[in-house]
This record gives structure tokens, C-alpha cells and sequence, in this order.
């Protein structure tokens, strides 16, 4: 964050956006867990534009490996002026019962319901992108990064 901040005091032109890691990991420079700064919105979009989360902390997996309720994460940063990106998407890597076996529909949970994410980050882009030709309402701004 410290990084961060001093890059966007430098530039009004830069567009800065703040990777939150996982929840326990701790940020270096405020020795704060992320599971705690994400609680601190109003902090973050003061030096960032958007901010990059682990898809779990909006659609958390609950022990059982169904998807939880959704998280307000997404609520709160667009309320704040703040793009979300979605990250953790893997074609080869079980993630939930709820998608059953099919990448194409977790990427759909993040677009369809609820508020969705402005983009996602991906090593399989042609199965976002294909998740995405489902979809015909989704906005033209839409980003997927690999």
C-alpha cells in the first residue's frame, strides 16, 4: 500500500489498482491482514482506482465446498468509485460444487448475480471470454486480464 500510495500522489494520470491478496496473508507496509483492509474501503480509494480480490471474497466456499451468500465487496467499492477485479479463476482446479465441474458457470456467478465485477484476472482467457458471449446483457466495459 505504501507503494502505492506514494505512486498515486506523483501522477493524477496514473490509474492505480491495489491486489489484495489472501485474507490472512499481511500486507508489508501496514502489518494488517487483508482480510482487515478490505474492511477500510474509504482508505484504499484514496490512492486507488480499483482493486483486485481472490474471488472468495465475493462468493466465499463454505466447508462443505457449496458457494456461501455473496460477500458486499463488490456493493461497497462500486459505492465508493472503486472497479473490482475478480481473481483465482482456473479451468484444472476444483473450486466449488455449486459450479458443477464447469468453469464457464463460476465465471457466470461473478458476472450475472448480484452486482457484478467490472473485469477478472485469468490464465484461461478463452473460457472467460466464452462465459462472456453467454451473456447479453453484460456491460461493453468488461476486461479480462491474463
Amino acid at each position: 500500500m505504501g507503494f502505492l500510495k506514494s505512486l498515486s500522489q506523483k501522477s493524477n494520470n496514473t490509474k492505480v489498482v491495489f491486489q489484495l491478496l489472501n485474507a490472512k496473508d499481511v500486507e508489508p507496509s501496514t502489518k494488517k491482514p487483508y482480510e482487515s483492509i478490505i474492511k477500510d474501503i474509504a482508505t484504499i480509494k484514496s490512492f486507488a482506482s480499483g482493486i483486485i480480490v481472490p474471488k472468495d471474497y465475493i462468493w466465499p466456499i463454505k466447508a462443505d465446498k457449496y458457494l456461501g451468500l455473496p460477500t458486499t465487496v463488490v456493493a461497497d467499492a462500486h459505492k465508493s468509485g472503486l472497479e473490482v477485479y475478480a481473481s483465482g479463476f482456473a479451468n484444472d482446479f476444483f473450486a466449488s460444487y455449486s459450479y458443477n465441474y464447469d468453469p464457464t458457470a463460476e465465471y457466470l456467478q461473478f458476472f450475472d448475480k448480484g452486482d457484478s465485477v467490472d473485469g477478472v484476472v485469468t490464465d484461461f482467457p478463452s473460457t472467460a471470454s466464452n462465459a462472456i458471449c453467454e451473456m447479453s446483457n453484460l456491460p461493453l466495459k468488461f476486461t479480462i486480464y491474463f
